[in-house]
């Protein structure tokens, strides 16, 4: 996606908490192609290669840098951005609370929040999908009330779906909520 986010941005980071993904990223970016092994069916492995040219994205790699971090915990650098987009981030945060509360500080004035989320929070407790006061606590009353203070919803959330492969036969596919903020200011 960072590569891709490159054809519109001039400098586009990729932040992802795994150092495997920042790596292989880095390669790519590096080497302009990656190849991994990666499982077909039972002990049936297959090798896998990715190329930027092929993707025709070379053009693109001065662009992109890539960083291991927390989202729930980023350092300082990270921020005056004008596009974020953040998919799957909040299922994934150690703590989306603290994601969604800071973000607004890493975004500067009318810049553009894109969340990607199906909300399965690995996160304990969950900020969401619970019951508070005894009613359904769902994840888009808590973005909102969370998000409202510092942005704007540019549209209503649509959803998609996101397929992870797994194997040749066997994926699995979530169903993400993607909205639009605008930072206020």
């Amino acid at each position: 996606m960072t590569f891709e986010l490159a054809k519109y941005f001039k400098h586009v980071m990729g932040l992802d908490f795994s150092a495997r993904i920042i790596q292989l990223a880095t390669r790519l970016k590096e080497e302009g192609y990656i190849r991994y092994v990666q499982q077909e069916e039972g002990e049936i492995e297959g090798v896998v290669e990715h190329s930027l040219n092929v993707k025709g994205l070379h053009g693109f790699a001065d662009k992109v840098e890539f960083w291991q971090a927390d989202s729930s915990n980023l350092a300082p650098k990270f921020s005056g951005y004008d596009f974020v987009l953040a998919l799957n981030t909040l299922e994934e945060a150690i703590n989306p609370q603290r994601f969604v509360e800071m973000i607004h500080e890493r975004i500067n004035g009318g810049g553009i929040l894109v969340i990607a989320d199906s909300y399965g929070f690995k996160a304990i407790p969950a900020p969401a999908g619970i019951r508070k006061a005894g009613e359904p606590y769902r994840a888009w009353d808590w973005l909102k009330e969370s998000l409202e203070p510092h942005f704007e919803l540019m549209d209503e959330p649509k959803d998609i779906l996101q397929q992870i492969r797994h194997s040749k036969r066997n994926y699995q596919v979530r169903l993400l909520q993607v909205s639009l903020w605008r930072k206020k200011g």
